[in-house]
């Protein structure tokens, strides 16, 4: 993570919080442990922004901008590679791509993602090292660190890259989460859940695939096979729709949906979201 803030706003990667029901922070220079809050997150851009709960007076990161990086620039990733915890670690390496895409398959999970924007340097950066700075030869942060092909790549004899995310891009994130205006794709403070697996419907909507035990949707009723079509009157066509109509709502918030079920017949359900985790 990156000190923004002397009073603990945490710059990191989304993926490092995903999943998590609680979440700890360790200042390595004092050894002192911080319960940390999830002010919000863009999971696409996998960039999260947390809160430590009594921090004071920490030193903070200086920030650069990733708008004058040129390729064959000497940067530094600086992270905790293995996530032991232990010191930090750090391996140089020359810019050779500002606009990377990659596919990310995160370890904890396997699930994969698609990054697009990406800063990529040539050097063996390892899992662990997210949510870690990019610095350039002045020490101002100019990037995330969200990815790398170190392991692989050194496995299979080739050279291993690692990958950024741009600190302009992360920091429009950020201030996104600091305006306290969820959209489509940033999430603001905690994450409420409607507890359902979907997958894209035909010809439209987000069909239930799996509706989990004590969770709202199946407490409500809702179950495997019903197409869900609109939220509070607005129309649901796909899976990806649906998410995004949830990414903006909190626990305990009220919505109502419009649901079909397998055989046709249409009803309208209220629920009300329960808290999840950052997903």
């Amino acid at each position: 993570g990156i000190v923004l803030t002397p009073d603990g706003q945490i710059l990191t990667s989304h993926h490092v919080i995903k999943g998590a029901e609680a979440l700890t922070v360790t200042d390595i220079a004092n050894g002192l442990v911080y319960e940390a809050t999830v002010l919000g997150y863009d999971s696409g851009a996998d960039i999260a922004l947390l809160s430590l709960g009594g921090a004071t007076d920490l030193p903070t990161a200086r920030l650069g901008t990733s708008a004058d990086l040129r390729i064959s620039q000497d940067v530094l990733a600086i992270g905790d590679a293995g996530g032991d915890g232990g010191e930090p670690t750090a391996v140089a390496g020359p810019i050779t791509d500002l606009d990377a895409t990659i596919v990310a398959m995160n370890s904890a999970d396997l699930t994969r993602k698609a990054l697009n924007g990406m800063v990529e340097v040539a050097a063996p950066v390892m899992g662990g090292q997210s949510g870690g700075a990019l610095a350039d030869a002045s020490g101002a942060v100019v990037g995330v660190i969200t990815a790398a092909s170190g392991e692989d790549s050194r496995a299979k004899g080739k050279p291993a890259n690692g990958y950024a995310v741009p600190i302009d891009t992360a920091l429009r994130i950020v201030a996104q989460i600091r305006s306290g205006t969820p959209t489509d794709t940033v999430h603001i403070g905690p994450t409420a859940t409607l507890g359902v697996q979907v997958i894209d419907a035909r010809p439209a909507g987000a069909q239930v695939s799996w509706a989990f035990y004590g969770q709202p949707a199946r407490e409500a009723g809702i179950n495997i096979g019903d197409v869900i079509t609109a939220v509070d009157g607005t129309s649901i066509t796909t899976a990806k729709a649906l998410s995004a109509a949830i990414n903006t709502r909190k626990p305990a918030d009220s919505i109502r949906l419009e649901v079909t079920s397998p055989h046709g017949t249409t009803r309208i359900v209220d629920v009300v979201l329960a808290y999840g985790t950052p997903n």
